[in-house]
């Protein structure tokens, strides 16, 4: 009995040192998501931490209910870290959903059991917003690479700008293209927005739960010129993955999405001053160098229409000049600039004019109107009506004075025939021996002579110039590689390629005799087979070409870029020596 009594005396004892163990631990919980803007069809990732100082192991765990969304996964994994002598040992718990409906949704908290305790989370709100339709389209095949087009707005009215970019959304480390090829747009103006000198930034992004990065192809704005239904044509890349300088790497064909605009029609009510321009934020400034002057002096009009739209397509307004006003083509200045909004900025029209006849004449006033993407309205921007009084000036021409009226000059002179008042009379029996034609005709020879042979010598030195141009291709090329090189060396990739690209180019013109206008690769191909250089070369030749072009879109290692310049100078010296032979 007394035996007993002792082996329940410590197991109580053990039992209450247990819970008071138990009870004195101490669990810190946080919650983490990987996408903070949900969207209908989104799979996202919740991720539950538990940490405490002292060692514990999760025995059972409670998910929190999730109404709204459908189970994907999940997964668990311990840790353990020593930061400046303290333990901490730390429990991760993922839980992947796929967001089913629009709304807001509250999760309950997760339950963890760690022996005889249990920890909770806290409450977890989410909120779902609708699906977004420039990314509705069908998964990719390839879900470690595909490519996308998206654009700022699938429903524009008729002369509106539309943003389209094109994107390849990789999940490897390693990418370079080796081919690319984009569509032309039908229906729209288009302007090629330019990168910086490092090209797009390369940027990150989650998808359904996945990181990707994302690299910019191209960026373009259109300006739909009809209505109705305009395709942007899906875009093609071949890809080359996991390159490295043991391994050529995988080559990955991928097609993009394509997407379809549904153009609308501006509405009917337009003034009559409205052609073409749609935007917002229209400015109208017209100005005269002066309103009083005499006649046959100049009058400068500057009209500067100013806001965000087509201004390249902008022309000046229709403006009535009384008829006695003799005016000139205007000059037109631009100062458009093109980013990712549109186009912004100004266009100028100055009016050359001048008076010629004396009065007061009116022009009136100007009037622009635009269709303002806003307000959804046409809205029509007027100046101010001016008098110009012209007085008579000393020149002015006693008939047209007298006339007054500028249609009964130009009926006056079109009758009128001017009169020679010095005329040379030759008699019929006159001598030619003696005069000067006489002595010119006796002296062309001399003179045909000494130009024939000033020509022949500017000829043959032209001759000289190319063959020793012809003879220095491969000094010159060399000296761009240097140069290219240099910007290598200061890791100026973009300047570094086009250099690079440029010591080619000027290679063959000279060495072939081409305009680098000529140069392409079909020409570059057909003139190498010529003086029989064997196949690989010239393949290897053309792709260090195509790797130049591709450098100005997706980032290329900086080994990758160094063995291209190896490349290229193997490749100059072999076509230099086949050439010599």
């Amino acid at each position: 009995m007394k035996i007993n009594f002792k082996i329940s005396l410590l197991f109580f004892v053990a039992n209450i040192f247990i819970v008071t163990q138990g009870s004195a631990q101490k669990f810190t919980t946080s919650i983490n998501t990987s996408n903070k803007s949900v969207q209908v069809g989104d799979v996202f990732k919740l991720t539950y931490s538990i940490s405490s100082q002292d060692n514990f192991s999760i025995t059972g765990i409670q998910r929190p209910t999730y109404e709204g969304f459908s189970f994907v996964r999940e997964s668990n994994g311990e840790s353990h870290q020593y930061i400046n002598g303290r333990a901490t040992h730390s429990f991760e718990y993922s839980i992947n959903l796929k967001a089913n409906k629009k709304g807001t949704f509250k999760l309950t908290p997760a339950t963890f059991i760690a022996g005889d305790i249990e920890t909770k989370s806290s409450y977890f709100t989410v909120q779902v917003g609708a699906s977004d339709p420039k990314l509705n389209i069908a998964p990719p095949k390839n879900t470690n690479l595909f490519t996308r087009i998206s654009v700022s707005n699938k429903a524009p009215y008729k002369g509106e700008v539309v943003l389209v970019t094109y994107k390849i959304y990789s999940r490897y480390g390693n990418i370079a293209l080796d081919n690319y090829d984009f569509a032309m747009i039908d229906g729209v103006w288009t302007e090629e927005i330019t990168a910086g000198s490092n090209g797009w930034p390369t940027k990150q992004e989650a998808i359904n739960g996945v990181r990707y990065n994302i690299y910019t192809l191209k960026k373009e704005i259109v300006f739909p010129q009809k209505t109705g239904k305009i395709t942007i044509p899906e875009f093609d890349i071949t890809a080359r993955v996991n390159r490295s300088f043991f391994n050529q790497g995988s080559v990955i064909d991928v097609k993009s999405n394509n997407q379809e605009l549904t153009v609308k029609v501006l509405p009917n009510n337009s003034p009559p001053s409205f052609e073409s321009q749609v935007g917002k934020g229209y400015k109208l400034d017209v100005t005269y160098s002066t309103t009083e002057l005499k006649t046959n002096e100049p009058i400068d009009l500057k009209i500067k229409i100013s806001g965000k739209g087509n201004l390249k397509q902008l022309n000046a307004p229709e403006i009535n000049f009384p008829t006695d006003f003799e005016v000139f083509d205007p000059e037109i200045k631009n100062n458009v600039k093109v980013s990712s909004s549109g186009l912004s900025g100004s266009k100028e029209f100055t009016y050359l004019i001048i008076p010629r006849h004396h009065g007061i004449f009116d022009i009136d006033a100007i009037e622009f109107s635009y269709f303002n993407t806003a307000t959804g309205k046409y809205k029509t921007l007027t100046s101010d009506a001016v008098k110009i009084n012209v007085l008579k000036g000393v020149s002015e021409d006693l008939t047209n004075t007298s006339s007054g009226n500028k249609q009964d000059v130009e009926l006056l002179s079109n009758e009128i025939r001017h009169i020679e008042h010095e005329t040379e009379l030759t008699p019929v029996n006159a001598f030619f021996f003696g005069t000067t034609n006489y002595f010119l005709a006796l002296g062309s020879p001399f003179l045909l002579f000494f130009l024939f042979f000033f020509a022949k010598r500017i000829t043959g030195q032209e001759k000289n110039q190319v063959e020793l141009t012809h003879k220095n291709a491969s000094k010159s090329a060399l000296a761009r590689l240097a140069n290219a090189e240099k910007h290598l060396k200061e890791k100026n990739d973009l300047a570094y390629f086009e250099e690079l690209h440029n010591a080619i180019d000027g290679y063959l013109s000279h060495k072939f005799k081409i305009p680098v206008s000529e140069l392409n690769k079909k020409r570059i191909e057909e003139e190498l087979t010529k003086i029989s250089i064997d196949s690989a070369t010239i393949a290897s030749l053309l792709k260090v070409l195509n790797d130049c072009e591709m450098a100005r879109f997706a980032p290329i290692s900086h080994s990758d870029a160094e063995t291209t310049l190896t490349t290229t100078k193997t490749l100059i010296n072999k076509i230099e020596k086949h050439v010599k032979r």
